[in-house]
């Protein structure tokens, strides 16, 4: 795999952010593999999958995904999976994400790939996927670990093209892995402008990177005939993991809280008369 130095630019990232990425928005494009280092240090890993794809591609076919608006209001179509962290809104307890439920079959297709990721990004940023694990395995419970990953979580998108923005919420100087699954597409290249730089990914290319201190975008995505399609899937680590508890303890911590909730409503309502 070709390596490339490479220089950031000055950039201003408030006004960038939440625009939609253009491919005139950099002057260099990248089709090959290659491993593009800073200073010496692995900043960006893009390299072709080996490993079979065939049941992943069906599932992410099967999968039913959600719209909503993300990164400045564009309409995306997403799935989350792995686990997620408590949300008062949405539910105030680590649990496994709805997919893990409602279609266990694709959602353990999904979460294979993890492994071989796990591995990919030890080989080639094994510096960074040393501190990466070590912060992973100091401050997380095991069972909220995707098995045999490094990883929490996950997303897979669907035919996204995704304002520039940064992540959030992940283990900091970590890197998020990246699969692209597609078929007669142009465009949805991830433009990096600091960089200078957006990545032609092909149908079964990995990317590696540190979303949440890069600037990136997804340029216009368009579908050549009506079975087009790019898939995204996304693994990461969420930092807000850290404070799950337990199963059974989760379980319990939501009945106490649930508890006291409707006791302090029942309190309200009582001095309310």
């Amino acid at each position: 795999m070709e390596t490339l130095e490479v220089k950031r630019r000055i950039i201003d990232a408030k006004e960038l952010e939440k625009k939609s990425a253009w491919e005139g928005d950099t002057s260099r494009i990248i089709t090959e593999p290659t491993v593009l280092t800073e200073n010496g240090k692995v900043v960006i890993i893009y390299g072709a999958y080996p490993g079979r794809v065939d049941d992943l591609r069906d599932a992410c076919k099967k999968i039913d995904y959600l719209k909503s608006t993300r990164t400045g209001g564009l309409a995306t179509e997403s799935r989350i999976f792995g686990f997620r962290p408590r949300n008062v809104i949405r539910g105030d307890y680590c649990t496994s994400t709805s997919l893990a439920r409602e279609n266990p079959k694709e959602h353990e297709i999904v979460c294979r790939i993890g492994k071989e990721f796990s591995g990919l990004y030890e080989n080639w940023a094994p510096q960074v996927y040393q501190n990466h694990k070590a912060m992973v395995d100091s401050k997380l419970l095991p069972e909220w670990k995707i098995k045999d990953t490094i990883f929490t979580s996950g997303i897979i998108n669907r035919n996204n093209s995704l304002k520039y923005h940064f992540d959030s919420g992940n283990f900091k100087d970590c890197m998020s892995c990246m699969l692209v699954l597609k078929k007669d597409i142009e465009g949805g290249m991830l433009s990096i402008p600091e960089y200078d730089l957006r990545l032609d990914l092909q149908d079964r290319s990995y990317l590696f990177f540190d979303g949440q201190s890069l600037l990136h975008g997804v340029t216009p995505i368009k579908k050549m005939t009506k079975f087009s399609y790019r898939f995204s899937i996304v693994f990461y680590s969420l930092q807000q993991m850290c404070n799950c508890l337990p199963f059974e303890e989760e379980l319990k911590r939501i009945r106490l809280v649930k508890k006291k909730r409707e006791e302090k409503r029942v309190d309200i309502n009582r001095k309310s008369l």
